[in-house]
């Protein structure tokens, strides 16, 4: 089978088509002509699509990166394949299937299988259904029929691609085959589930899958969330520089306070302080719960009302006859739609389906047979149109009288289909509308926690405006006499500061004159100090149980990440000896791995140059194929001119001189005469040039010496007009001539 990728040669007058052969997955080069010889329907289904050299050379690189990422990965752990680019691409087609088994095996965890020992249907169907589990998309340019075909014979087309997936996404891919293994539910037949035991234990199962569900949630989020033994280390270090920190001012407010004789109380004062202000925060917390719990039940209130209110009103004027009615009317529609309009539906897109299967399993059509089928189907059209022509004149309307009534039928047939139709599409728009308008509320909901009023609850909701009005402008009155109660105040005030100015000026010349100036002052001083202090022994109580609460909670963390870290540090002891160990054999093994790599860069250089040199080397002998091609039949025409001019002379030569045809050797004889005629005559006129010749360079310097001589006669008399002198001449003119004299 061949799958043909044209590729024209500028330089070449040969169309040269590059051919993929499917089995061998060798390139050829073949002419255009032979493709005439391929069946048609190979082309059509196996041709992909047609590609220049410069797009060829493009997937060329694309693909050779693709080989050396799959080589690289196989090479590696868990593989271990020991392949380079050359042994992997000269595989045959069960070793891919092999590789691709191995890859698939170890995303899902387990033991390789030898596809020798199984069945190819049954590796296949594994194969598949692993790919299927795994989300897989083949590329777009192949479709499934190939994609089966390619994975049963191990093409490289399909296996390719694959790997590159595969190798690319492994930590996923085994994350996903993992969870696969346990939310991939069991299908179980629905005539089972009506036995009450199996439906018990699929009830158990449908849990423990939601309760692995759950349980792998929280093991990702411990993942994520864990640190590792340097960033507790590092916390560990803070904490204990912290505690010291913590405990080195405890000492110092310790031995401030060492003196003070109501220091026990002042410290129980402090912490019954510092509990109930806790039990403040808790209550607070609660009432804020207990705000937003009312809200949404109020919220929730409002909602049913409105829904209950939108029901009474459609509820009014309802009678039990006409809803009745209403459900007879939806249930003849829907018993139409189901046993008229859907299995009519149904049955046009079975035909359609099994239609199109038929042109599918048909062979490709050529022109003569689409020629054929066109004319059947004109023949076909031809003959119904007499059939209903013959109906329409045996059949008159006046003798038959259920026509009328037929097309009376049809048309309300039509009608009533064209209604359902249209019965469908309001539906689907309707349940859209009601869905949109559902998000549109809860986003109104989400935005501004209240529903939109209508009805007796907007009427409800004015009358509580306009008693909110009256209660404002109450309000309003008593604020007004409030404002005029605060200016008087303040002008009190003012009234006081200044009588208290001038009692303080009294105060002071009082005190001058019994000898205690500064008393007062003194006295609001010591009382600043007296608040001060107290507000400073309760900081100080504060501060003081804080710490001491603060030093507890960090012993306590401080010896549970010591508990913590212990069976890790005894743990990490021996792994840094043996990652020390695997340290040395990496650096071992990538000194080995690059000169390995070395070695087959400098190779794969050579190869590449010689597989260049012989590219080019093919395409020079491709050219001058075509050229030799192109000269061996112009020659092949000049042969066969000259056995037809041949054949010509010989048999005029035996009929004799009066033959009406004449051949290319007495055309050129006549054109050699004409041609040894012209250049006699050409010769001629040459003697005869060259015998001229001498007379008439005699006449041309004649000529120059006369035209010098007028030149000179002309410059004497413009000189003789300047000067204004006499003549120095005279000038006779006869018929044609003229003649100047000095």
């Amino acid at each position: 089978m061949l799958v043909t990728k044209t590729v024209t040669f500028s330089q070449s007058p040969t169309n040269m088509v590059l051919c993929k052969d499917i089995m061998s997955e060798s390139p050829r080069l073949i002419p255009a002509s032979i493709l005439e010889f391929v069946p048609a329907f190979d082309l059509m289904v196996r041709n992909r699509y047609f590609l220049t050299s410069t797009q060829c050379k493009g997937k060329r690189e694309k693909m050779g990166e693709v080989l050396k990422f799959i080589v690289e990965t196989l090479n590696s752990t868990p593989y271990f394949k020991n392949l380079n680019l050359i042994s992997f691409d000269s595989l045959a087609g069960e070793q891919y299937l092999q590789i691709l088994s191995d890859v698939l095996s170890e995303i899902e965890s387990k033991s390789p299988i030898d596809i020798r020992e199984e069945d190819t249907e049954v590796t296949i169907v594994r194969i598949l259904a692993c790919l299927r589990m795994l989300k897989y998309k083949p590329p777009s340019h192949i479709n499934a029929q190939v994609f089966r075909e390619g994975l049963l014979l191990g093409s490289k087309a399909v296996i390719y691609p694959i790997l590159d997936w595969l190798l690319r996404r492994q930590p996923e891919l085994k994350t996903r085959a993992y969870l696969a293994r346990f939310l991939i539910k069991v299908d179980i037949p629905g005539d089972y589930l009506a036995d009450a035991d199996v439906l018990e234990v699929s009830n158990q199962y449908d849990g423990l899958i939601e309760e692995f569900k759950l349980a792998h949630k929280e093991v990702e989020t411990l993942k994520s969330s864990g640190y590792g033994t340097s960033e507790l280390r590092r916390d560990i270090e803070e904490m204990e520089n912290e505690s010291e920190v913590v405990e080195k001012r405890i000492e110092r407010i310790q031995r401030k306070l060492d003196g003070m004789p109501t220091l026990n109380t002042m410290l129980e004062t402090a912490k019954s302080l510092r509990q109930q202000k806790e039990r403040d925060q808790e209550l607070q917390s609660q009432k804020e719960d207990q705000r937003n719990m009312i809200h949404h039940i109020d919220q929730r209130i409002t909602r049913l009302e409105s829904q209950l209110s939108n029901l009474k009103q459609s509820s009014t004027g309802a009678t039990s006859d006409g809803l009745i009615q209403k459900l007879t009317e939806e249930n003849n529609v829907n018993a139409y739609l189901v046993t008229q309009k859907l299995p009519k539906e149904l049955s046009s897109k079975r035909n359609g389906n099994n239609a199109i299967d038929k042109v599918i399993s048909q062979a490709a059509l050529g022109k003569e047979d689409i020629a054929k089928i066109k004319s059947k189907i004109d023949a076909v059209s031809k003959e119904l149109v007499d059939i209903s022509n013959k109906r329409n004149v045996t059949n008159d309307p006046i003798e038959d009288k259920l026509t009328l009534f037929r097309q009376q039928a049809a048309i309300i047939g039509r009608k009533k289909s064209n209604t359902a139709e249209k019965l469908n599409d309001v539906r689907t728009e309707t349940a859209a509308l009601t869905s949109e308008l559902t998000e549109m509320k809860d986003k109104m909901q989400s935005f501004s926690g209240e529903t939109i009023v209508r009805g007796d609850d907007f009427k409800k909701y004015v009358s509580s405006l306009r008693s909110k009005s009256t209660v404002y402008k109450q309000r309003r009155a008593v604020f007004s006499e409030l404002k005029a109660e605060y200016g008087i105040l303040s002008r009190t005030f003012e009234i006081l500061n200044t009588n208290k100015e001038y009692l303080a000026q009294m105060l002071e010349k009082v005190e001058t004159e019994k000898g205690i100036q500064g008393f007062r002052h003194t006295q609001d001083t010591m009382e600043k100090l007296a608040v001060a202090k107290a507000d400073l022994d309760d900081q100080k109580g504060q501060t003081l149980d804080d710490m001491s609460g603060l030093v507890q909670e960090l012993t306590m963390k401080i010896s549970e990440r010591k508990a913590q870290l212990a069976p890790i540090i005894k743990e990490l002891r021996p792994l840094r000896q043996q990652c020390q160990e695997l340290q040395t054999t990496y650096d071992e093994k990538k000194m080995h791995y690059d000169t390995l790599l070395l070695q087959l860069e400098s190779g794969m250089t050579r190869l590449e140059n010689e597989v260049k040199k012989i590219q080019d080397e093919i395409l020079r002998n491709e050219r001058e194929v075509a050229s030799t091609d192109i000269m061996h039949a112009l020659n092949l025409q000049w042969l066969q001119r000259a056995e037809n001019e041949l054949k010509l002379y010989v048999a005029r030569n035996a009929v004799g001189t009066d033959q009406p045809n004449k051949g290319w050797r007495e055309e050129i004889l006549k054109l050699i005469s004409v041609q040894e005629k012209r250049g006699k005559m050409l010769k001629e006129e040459q003697m005869v040039m060259k015998e001229s010749s001498s007379q008439v360079s005699r006449q041309i310097v004649l000529w120059s010496d006369m035209a010098k001589l007028f030149s000179c006669k002309l410059l004497v008399k413009d000189q003789q007009k300047n000067s204004g002198g006499a003549d120095m001449g005279t000038i006779t003119r006869d018929l044609g001539t003229e003649t100047l004299v000095l």
